[in-house]
C-alpha cells in the first residue's frame, strides 16, 4: 500500500511517516526506483488484527 494509505490506515500523519522513514524508525519496504513512491505493509489493526490491549501503569500521588 502507498504511504498514503497507510498512514489513513495506522491513523498517523502523512508527514510523521515521512519523518519516522527518515529517522529509520519506519523504513519504507518498498521504493519505486522511476518515481520514488514508497510503499508499506498494511499495519497490524488495517489487516484485520485486534488492537493491541492498553497497559496501564499506577500514577503514584505525592
Amino acid at each position: 500500500m502507498t504511504i498514503s494509505a497507510f498512514a489513513g490506515a495506522s491513523r498517523l500523519s502523512l508527514k510523521a511517516v515521512h519523518l519516522y522513514g527518515e529517522l529509520g524508525l519506519l523504513p519504507p519496504q518498498r521504493v519505486n526506483p522511476d518515481s520514488g513512491n514508497r510503499y508499506q505493509l498494511a499495519p497490524a489493526s488495517a489487516a484485520g488484527a485486534p488492537d493491541r490491549p492498553v497497559i496501564r501503569t499506577p500514577i503514584e500521588r505525592c
